[in-house]
């Protein structure tokens, strides 16, 4: 259902439903990178990377569709790990430009799921280690998993000083005063247990006002399974067919998926069959992927072909 790193543990969280509820997993990766130095100084950057107590190795790799195959270092840390912030920490003591990294800012969620072989919201089972998928992606009449939804939304604060004064969960109006509402709201969730969170305005406003306000009444606000969410990510402006665009920044649950519907053009066009069609296609997982436009999806199936033709992604 859902899948993340954890980089504290250096392990892959994954969430498997089940007919009797949702089990939290960790498992063992080791998302394995590729560098080369541009300049031929090879013992800079092995050393950098063996004092780490990373395993290298030089190794020769297709990294051009019309190139022949070159030598980098392969570079295996050996647990779940950001590879990003270590090709960062290189070109700063280094200085900028001296290597070209490979395959180090392909999302761990999906990066794990193209190598295994496996894709979300499908019937899988676990034999002797390995993963074993139990409907194709050939498959149209395959079976939909069985998730609960619950609805989530409230007025719009003037400000966060404003305290929440109404919610609605699914058709239920929670009213009261601040702290009765939201725990009014832990209380319909723990009875609900949903497996998806469909809020309007969740992103842009409502999830990050409810945690606030929770913290300024001292309650824990518990909406994901795990009690915290994910660091949420930074906004971003960009140009689409001669529109500038913002997508506010993400707020992620563990444990539980949330769709911001005000935030997803694929759930407006797709709803929760047209996003499960989705995921399973492109190896995104269905919280990431509800914030996705097509073209991005398109190049998430560009990504898992040139991994599997053997090519490193620049």
């Amino acid at each position: 259902m859902d899948i993340y790193p954890d980089l504290k543990k250096g392990k892959m969280v994954i969430w498997l439903r089940t007919e009797k509820g949702c089990h939290k997993v960790l498992l063992d990766y080791d998302p394995v990178f590729y560098a080369r130095p541009l300049e031929g100084d090879w013992e800079t950057l092995e050393e950098v990377y063996e004092y780490m107590d990373f395993d290298v190795e030089r190794v020769k790799r297709k990294t051009g569709i019309y190139e022949k195959k070159k030598e980098v270092l392969r570079i295996s840390p050996g647990e779940v790990f950001d590879p990003r912030r270590q090709a960062d920490a290189l070109d700063f003591f280094t200085g900028y430009g001296k290597y070209r990294f490979y395959n180090v800012d392909i999302p761990l969620d999906q990066r794990y799921l193209i190598e295994n072989e496996v894709h979300p919201l499908s019937l899988i089972k676990k034999e002797n280690g390995a993963w074993e998928m139990l409907d194709d992606l050939e498959d149209i009449d395959y079976i939909r998993p069985p998730l609960r939804t619950m609805h989530l939304s409230g007025s719009k604060p003037g400000s966060e000083r404003e305290p929440v004064s109404y919610l609605k969960a699914d058709k239920k109006e929670l009213t009261g005063d601040e702290r009765e509402i939201i725990e009014k709201l832990n209380r319909y969730i723990e009875k609900r247990d949903p497996d998806i969170l469909i809020t309007q305005g969740g992103d842009t406003y409502l999830i990050p006002y409810l945690f606030h306000r929770a913290q300024v009444n001292d309650v824990r606000l518990t909406l994901g399974r795990e009690r915290t969410v994910h660091p949420p990510r930074d906004g971003s402006t960009y140009h689409s067919y001669g529109r500038v665009i913002y997508k506010p920044p993400r707020y992620d649950l563990k444990g539980r998926v949330h769709i911001d519907k005000s935030n997803s053009f694929l759930y407006g066009e797709g709803k929760l069959e047209g996003l499960t069609e989705l995921s399973r296609l492109s190896k995104v997982p269905l919280q990431r992927l509800s914030r996705r436009s097509p073209g991005g999806l398109v190049n998430a199936m560009e990504i898992e072909q040139v991994l599997k033709d053997g090519y490193r992604i620049p």
